[in-house]
């Protein structure tokens, strides 16, 4: 009786990582929407309706973020790109100084 119990155990503790993961998966397998946003933010929207819709559903930030990181990494096209990508990620961090520091809840 008392192995068991043990297997029972052992089984139901290796399942519940299990039954997580894919719920976790479904997530984007039943938001197909969630799953084109998320992939649009990381490549690149193909146009501003697309962007704002998923920036309105989702709060998501703007692709440009990752434009210019892979500008960063790879190099600017031009000049005014980086000076954009510059002064665009210098608004940010003003943003994120004066921004709003909500107190922890216990």
């Amino acid at each position: 009786m008392k192995g068991v119990l043990a297997v029972s155990i052992i089984v139901a503790g290796l399942a519940t990582p299990l039954a997580a993961t894919r719920v976790a998966a479904d997530v984007f397998d039943t938001r197909p929407d969630l799953r084109f946003c998320m992939a649009a933010m990381l490549r690149g929207f193909g146009n501003g309706l697309e962007e704002r819709a998923c920036a309105k559903l989702y709060d998501l930030p703007s692709a440009y973020h990752f434009t210019c990181a892979r500008g960063v990494v790879r190099g600017f096209r031009s000049d005014s790109d980086r000076a954009a990508c510059a002064s665009f990620f210098e608004q940010q961090a003003s943003a994120a100084k004066a921004a709003h520091v909500r107190p922890q809840t216990p």
